[in-house]
Protein backbone atom coordinates (compact mmCIF):
# COMPACT_ATOMS: atom_id res chain seq x y z
CA UNK A 1 0.00 0.00 0.00
CA UNK A 2 0.84 3.42 -0.54
CA UNK A 3 0.60 5.47 2.11
CA UNK A 4 -0.27 9.02 1.67
CA UNK A 5 0.76 11.86 4.03
CA UNK A 6 -1.79 14.73 5.32
CA UNK A 7 -2.01 17.67 3.78
CA UNK A 8 -1.10 20.29 6.39
CA UNK A 9 -2.96 23.32 7.82
CA UNK A 10 -2.88 26.29 9.45
CA UNK A 11 -0.08 26.39 12.29
CA UNK A 12 0.05 25.70 16.15
CA UNK A 13 1.03 28.09 19.00
CA UNK A 14 3.78 25.54 19.69
CA UNK A 15 5.06 22.17 18.86
CA UNK A 16 3.84 20.22 21.53
CA UNK A 17 0.44 22.22 21.76
CA UNK A 18 0.28 20.95 17.85
CA UNK A 19 1.06 17.20 18.77
CA UNK A 20 -1.23 17.19 21.65
CA UNK A 21 -4.04 19.16 20.53
CA UNK A 22 -4.16 19.48 16.76
CA UNK A 23 -5.62 16.98 14.55
CA UNK A 24 -3.74 17.30 11.77
CA UNK A 25 -0.51 18.28 13.39
CA UNK A 26 -0.63 14.69 15.19
CA UNK A 27 -1.61 12.76 12.40
CA UNK A 28 1.21 13.99 10.27
CA UNK A 29 3.61 13.39 13.40
CA UNK A 30 1.82 10.06 13.64
CA UNK A 31 2.16 8.91 10.03
CA UNK A 32 5.55 10.30 10.19
CA UNK A 33 6.52 7.75 12.99
CA UNK A 34 4.71 4.97 10.94
CA UNK A 35 7.07 5.65 8.16
CA UNK A 36 10.28 5.85 9.80
CA UNK A 37 9.67 2.83 11.66
CA UNK A 38 9.62 0.82 8.06
CA UNK A 39 12.29 2.39 6.77
CA UNK A 40 14.47 1.85 9.71
CA UNK A 41 13.44 -1.70 10.26
CA UNK A 42 13.15 -3.00 13.65
CA UNK A 43 14.47 0.56 15.48
CA UNK A 44 11.80 1.43 17.84
CA UNK A 45 9.91 4.94 17.58
CA UNK A 46 7.26 5.82 20.06
CA UNK A 47 3.84 7.38 19.06
CA UNK A 48 1.79 9.64 20.64
CA UNK A 49 -2.55 9.13 21.22
CA UNK A 50 -4.42 10.83 18.43
CA UNK A 51 -6.63 13.80 19.80
CA UNK A 52 -9.64 12.09 18.11
CA UNK A 53 -8.75 9.17 20.39
CA UNK A 54 -8.13 10.88 23.40
CA UNK A 55 -12.25 11.13 23.33
CA UNK A 56 -13.11 7.75 22.43
CA UNK A 57 -11.91 5.53 25.42
CA UNK A 58 -12.88 2.58 23.68
CA UNK A 59 -10.33 0.44 22.49
CA UNK A 60 -7.46 -1.32 24.58
CA UNK A 61 -4.68 0.13 22.61
CA UNK A 62 -5.10 3.84 21.74
CA UNK A 63 -1.72 4.22 20.17
CA UNK A 64 -2.17 1.33 17.82
CA UNK A 65 -6.09 3.48 17.02
CA UNK A 66 -4.25 6.24 16.56
CA UNK A 67 -1.74 5.03 14.01
CA UNK A 68 -5.04 3.28 12.25
CA UNK A 69 -6.42 6.79 12.00
CA UNK A 70 -3.53 8.20 9.88
CA UNK A 71 -3.26 4.79 7.87
CA UNK A 72 -7.18 4.56 6.80
CA UNK A 73 -9.28 6.07 5.03
CA UNK A 74 -12.20 5.57 2.62
CA UNK A 75 -10.11 4.06 -0.54
CA UNK A 76 -8.48 1.33 1.24
CA UNK A 77 -9.89 -1.54 3.16
CA UNK A 78 -9.74 -3.01 6.84
CA UNK A 79 -9.66 -6.32 8.38
CA UNK A 80 -9.73 -7.11 12.19
CA UNK A 81 -9.21 -10.21 13.52
CA UNK A 82 -11.69 -11.53 16.04
CA UNK A 83 -10.84 -10.35 19.55
CA UNK A 84 -12.25 -8.68 22.55
CA UNK A 85 -11.60 -5.43 21.19
CA UNK A 86 -12.61 -6.22 17.58
CA UNK A 87 -15.84 -4.81 17.33
CA UNK A 88 -15.07 -1.15 19.14
CA UNK A 89 -12.03 -0.89 17.09
CA UNK A 90 -14.46 -2.04 13.79
CA UNK A 91 -16.42 0.90 14.63
CA UNK A 92 -14.35 3.51 15.53
CA UNK A 93 -12.05 2.90 12.58
CA UNK A 94 -15.12 3.28 9.70
CA UNK A 95 -16.93 6.37 11.51
CA UNK A 96 -13.87 7.92 11.60
CA UNK A 97 -12.29 7.23 8.76
CA UNK A 98 -14.93 5.32 5.85
CA UNK A 99 -12.63 2.51 5.71
CA UNK A 100 -14.52 -0.83 4.24
CA UNK A 101 -14.69 -4.20 6.14
CA UNK A 102 -13.42 -6.84 4.30
CA UNK A 103 -12.02 -10.73 5.10
CA UNK A 104 -8.53 -11.00 5.41
CA UNK A 105 -7.82 -11.79 2.15
CA UNK A 106 -9.03 -9.07 0.43
CA UNK A 107 -7.65 -6.44 3.24
CA UNK A 108 -5.51 -3.64 2.66
CA UNK A 109 -4.83 -3.44 6.36
CA UNK A 110 -5.44 -6.00 8.81
CA UNK A 111 -5.19 -5.71 12.48
CA UNK A 112 -4.36 -8.55 15.05
CA UNK A 113 -3.55 -8.70 18.51
CA UNK A 114 -1.32 -11.59 20.14
CA UNK A 115 -4.01 -12.36 22.79
CA UNK A 116 -6.25 -13.71 20.14
CA UNK A 117 -3.49 -14.43 17.11
CA UNK A 118 -3.97 -16.62 13.92
CA UNK A 119 -0.13 -17.81 13.73
CA UNK A 120 -0.49 -18.13 10.37
CA UNK A 121 -2.58 -15.03 9.67
CA UNK A 122 0.68 -13.50 7.50
CA UNK A 123 0.49 -16.11 5.13
CA UNK A 124 -3.70 -15.28 4.13
CA UNK A 125 -2.98 -11.99 3.07
CA UNK A 126 -2.80 -10.47 0.36
CA UNK A 127 0.66 -10.13 -1.10
CA UNK A 128 0.46 -8.33 -4.78
CA UNK A 129 1.88 -9.24 -7.87
CA UNK A 130 4.96 -9.13 -9.56
CA UNK A 131 3.16 -6.45 -11.32
CA UNK A 132 1.50 -4.68 -8.35
CA UNK A 133 3.48 -5.44 -5.72
CA UNK A 134 2.72 -2.71 -3.51
CA UNK A 135 -0.80 -4.03 -3.36
CA UNK A 136 0.37 -6.58 -0.68
CA UNK A 137 -1.34 -5.82 2.53
CA UNK A 138 -0.09 -3.94 5.75
CA UNK A 139 -0.48 -6.21 8.91
CA UNK A 140 -0.57 -4.12 12.21
CA UNK A 141 -0.25 -6.19 15.00
CA UNK A 142 -0.67 -5.07 19.17
CA UNK A 143 1.63 -6.50 21.25
CA UNK A 144 2.42 -6.54 24.97
CA UNK A 145 5.94 -5.44 25.02
CA UNK A 146 8.20 -3.84 22.50
CA UNK A 147 11.42 -2.52 23.72
CA UNK A 148 14.92 -3.03 22.82
CA UNK A 149 16.27 -2.30 25.32
CA UNK A 150 15.27 -5.03 27.66
CA UNK A 151 14.67 -9.12 27.23
CA UNK A 152 11.77 -9.72 25.52
CA UNK A 153 10.09 -13.49 24.73
CA UNK A 154 11.37 -13.65 21.31
CA UNK A 155 14.41 -11.88 20.17
CA UNK A 156 14.99 -11.62 16.08
CA UNK A 157 18.00 -10.85 14.07
CA UNK A 158 16.80 -8.55 11.20
CA UNK A 159 19.22 -7.89 8.13
CA UNK A 160 18.25 -6.01 5.12
CA UNK A 161 17.96 -2.56 3.41
CA UNK A 162 17.76 -0.04 6.08
CA UNK A 163 19.92 -1.63 8.42
CA UNK A 164 24.01 -1.03 8.30
CA UNK A 165 25.01 -3.99 9.15
CA UNK A 166 22.80 -6.56 11.96
CA UNK A 167 20.01 -5.30 13.99
CA UNK A 168 18.13 -7.09 17.12
CA UNK A 169 14.90 -6.58 18.22
CA UNK A 170 13.37 -7.50 21.33
CA UNK A 171 9.60 -8.21 21.60
CA UNK A 172 6.99 -10.07 23.82
CA UNK A 173 3.68 -11.90 22.61
CA UNK A 174 4.61 -13.13 19.31
CA UNK A 175 5.45 -16.70 18.54
CA UNK A 176 8.08 -18.08 16.61
CA UNK A 177 5.68 -19.26 14.28
CA UNK A 178 4.30 -16.09 13.34
CA UNK A 179 7.59 -15.04 12.56
CA UNK A 180 7.73 -18.31 10.23
CA UNK A 181 4.56 -17.37 8.79
CA UNK A 182 5.71 -14.08 7.81
CA UNK A 183 9.03 -14.97 6.24
CA UNK A 184 7.25 -17.45 4.04
CA UNK A 185 4.71 -14.93 3.12
CA UNK A 186 7.90 -12.63 2.06
CA UNK A 187 9.87 -15.47 0.25
CA UNK A 188 8.76 -14.15 -3.27
CA UNK A 189 9.76 -10.62 -2.72
CA UNK A 190 8.87 -8.37 -3.92
CA UNK A 191 5.65 -9.85 -3.66
CA UNK A 192 4.87 -9.93 0.12
CA UNK A 193 2.97 -7.84 3.27
CA UNK A 194 4.84 -4.77 5.58
CA UNK A 195 4.34 -5.55 9.62
CA UNK A 196 4.20 -2.92 12.02
CA UNK A 197 3.93 -3.81 15.57
CA UNK A 198 2.35 -1.37 18.19
CA UNK A 199 2.42 -2.06 22.02
CA UNK A 200 0.42 -0.54 24.62
CA UNK A 201 3.29 1.89 25.93
CA UNK A 202 3.00 3.24 22.23
CA UNK A 203 6.53 1.78 21.31
CA UNK A 204 6.20 1.23 17.34
CA UNK A 205 8.97 -1.21 15.06
CA UNK A 206 8.47 -1.76 11.55
CA UNK A 207 8.96 -5.17 9.87
CA UNK A 208 9.11 -4.45 6.00
CA UNK A 209 8.92 -7.55 3.00
CA UNK A 210 12.56 -6.09 2.53
CA UNK A 211 13.70 -7.24 5.74
CA UNK A 212 15.31 -10.47 6.28
CA UNK A 213 14.63 -12.26 9.86
CA UNK A 214 15.96 -14.87 11.46
CA UNK A 215 14.80 -15.71 15.53
CA UNK A 216 17.78 -15.76 17.77
CA UNK A 217 16.84 -16.23 20.71
CA UNK A 218 12.81 -17.65 21.76
CA UNK A 219 13.11 -19.35 24.89
CA UNK A 220 10.18 -22.24 25.61
CA UNK A 221 8.76 -21.15 22.27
Amino acid sequence: MTLRLPVPTGAARSPSDAIAHDPIRASQHIFRIALDALANPGSVRQAIIHPRILAEEVVANPYLASVLLTLLDHEVSLHVTPGPDAAELEELMVRRTRTTLVEAGSADFAVASTGSLDHGLPERLRRGSLEYPDDGATLVVDVPSLDGATTGDLELTLTGPGIESVRRLQLAGLPAAFIHSRNRAVAQYPMGIDLILIDTAGRVAGLPRTTNISIYADGAR
